[in-house]
């Protein structure tokens, strides 16, 4: 509200609010660039909470809702789906365990998720 109340005062009283509403503007970014290394931890670990909450949400969805309906298939969803995240973000883990290797945890709900994918890309 200030910076707005400030520039489009600037117009009229040019010496005193349009050097007030500079400084409020190159303040507000100086506390930017100040405390951007507190910043970008921050939105960093949001980030990824966000993706990691993201991905076992869809898996979950897709493993569980579409699949199947036993408690068992629900375990097997939300185990396997940590251990896919794991196995994606360490490039080593991700290399020796490859996607085969979750079939043995969740082999039938994998069959049945491509099951239920081959209507949806034949049409699209």
């Amino acid at each position: 509200y200030f910076i707005y109340f400030f520039y489009f005062s600037y117009f009229i009283f040019y010496n005193f609010y349009f050097l007030t509403f500079l400084f409020i503007l190159f303040s507000l970014f100086y506390f930017i660039y100040l405390f951007y290394f507190l910043l970008y931890p921050l939105l960093f670990l949001f980030f990824i909470f966000l993706y990691i909450y993201i991905y076992i949400y869809i898996y979950i969805y897709l493993y569980y809702r579409l699949c199947s309906l036993s408690y068992i298939t629900l375990i097997f969803a939300i185990f396997g789906s940590f251990l896919r995240f794991f196995a994606m973000m360490n490039p080593i883990f991700g290399f020796i365990c490859s996607d085969y290797a979750f079939l043995f945890i969740t082999f039938y709900p994998h069959f049945c998720s491509h099951l239920f994918s081959l209507p949806f890309c034949t049409l699209f």
